[in-house]
């Protein structure tokens, strides 16, 4: 076209990235994945054969970005109820074992690193996978587990 300038970027296919935390006991809040360039992504969780528990009962888990840690997947509380083994999770409430994909796509930059951030550290167990479905936007784009 006349006047465009830039870089012009071919759809592709659908790329997918994983990160397991085998055991949560251990984890810290921290990047989960780390994002370069520009991706479109849409991200889920499945807990694994062991259940997420608290010693609390008030411990939240969400997965987004530095500065908005809920943006991929809502502040969930771990009321050792939800977050049973094999649930899916996309929103605030993990507790079947079979959820409709999430449609919410977003859009990241650069250094727009994915996390998962809990608030307390009183998790007894539990095991967690976390899917992210990426489409590079940029010729950079990636997303790689942490």
């Amino acid at each position: 076209m006349h006047g465009q300038t830039g870089l012009i970027i071919k759809p592709t296919d659908t790329r997918l990235t994983s990160k397991a935390y085998a055991d949560l006991t251990g984890f810290d809040t921290a990047t989960a994945f780390t994002v370069t360039g520009v991706v479109e992504v849409l991200v889920y969780a499945v807990v694994g054969a062991t259940a997420i528990q608290s010693t609390s009962g008030t411990t939240t888990l969400e997965v987004g970005v530095s500065g908005s840690t809920a943006l991929l997947i809502a502040q969930t509380t771990i009321d050792n109820s939800d977050f049973g083994a094999n649930t899916v999770w996309i929103d605030n409430n993990p507790d079947v074992t079979y959820k409709a994909k999430p449609t919410t796509k977003y859009i990241l930059g650069n250094g727009n690193d994915i996390v998962l951030t809990r608030s307390a550290d009183d998790i007894t167990q539990g095991t967690l996978t976390i899917y992210v479905e990426w489409i590079p936007k940029s010729s950079d784009g990636n997303v790689v587990a942490a």
